[in-house]
């Protein structure tokens, strides 16, 4: 019963690594590609600001779709990395000006 309950614990902890690190790989491309989107509306390119944005959005619905296929654990976690990963990516921004 204890191998078990260790297996399920470790697995759950992969998991989580792994949920975490997708969601901050994720999270990381939407911010950036957020600033991108921001630059293409500040000047004549707002059909293609128009475009990444449904493309941004998009890509983001579809890998969190992905990741709650994976469990509550994985999404959550997922989630949690993009929250972590937006403000490294508006603090670097930030820092740019």
């Amino acid at each position: 019963m204890t191998d078990a309950l260790s297996l399920m614990t470790a697995a759950t902890a992969v998991h989580v690594v792994l949920g975490f690190a997708f969601g901050t790989l994720l999270g990381a491309i939407y911010f950036q590609s957020l600033w991108w989107n921001v630059q293409l509306l500040a000047g004549a390119g707002a059909w293609r600001a128009i475009g990444l944005h449904l493309l941004r959005f998009g890509v983001l619905t579809a890998s969190l779709y992905a990741a709650s296929r994976y469990g509550a654990v994985v999404l959550i976690s997922a989630a949690f990395g993009i929250i972590v990963a937006r403000s490294f990516v508006l603090r670097r921004v930030w820092c740019l000006q």
